[in-house]
């Protein structure tokens, strides 16, 4: 089988909900971890399994990083970071999700959807 026919297949594959989760997004980059256990007010865990997040920043945008890279709030072209746009919702792969980092200009309520 082709190495496409292979990539297809898995984004095609059903993905199971795993949880859903809301947290406040910051001016201070944070990781994903960070957020849900502020948000769970204990030691909170991105769900095992989890392949695919979906994500849905409400009442402003939002940025994101992953790996060693801090993502910021700059507007302009000097901004580091995917920017993610208010109401929208936007699928996330990554095989590490301990390593996403959020930010925003200001405190942004951030939707998130867990599947694996």
């Amino acid at each position: 089988m082709p190495a496409k026919d292979r990539i297809l297949s898995m984004v095609d594959a059903p993905a199971v909900p795993l949880g859903h989760q809301t947290v406040t997004v910051t001016n201070a980059a944070q990781t994903l971890a960070q957020l849900l256990t502020a948000a769970a007010g204990a030691i909170a865990a991105i769900p095992a399994n989890t392949k695919l997040i979906y994500l849905q920043p409400r009442g402003d945008g939002i940025r994101y990083a992953h790996g060693a890279t801090t993502p910021t709030t700059a507007a302009d072209a000097t901004g580091i970071g995917t920017a993610l746009y208010e109401g929208a919702q936007y699928p996330l792969r990554l095989d590490d999700f301990a390593t996403l980092k959020l930010i925003a200009p200001s405190n942004v309520v951030l939707s998130i959807e867990f599947r694996g």
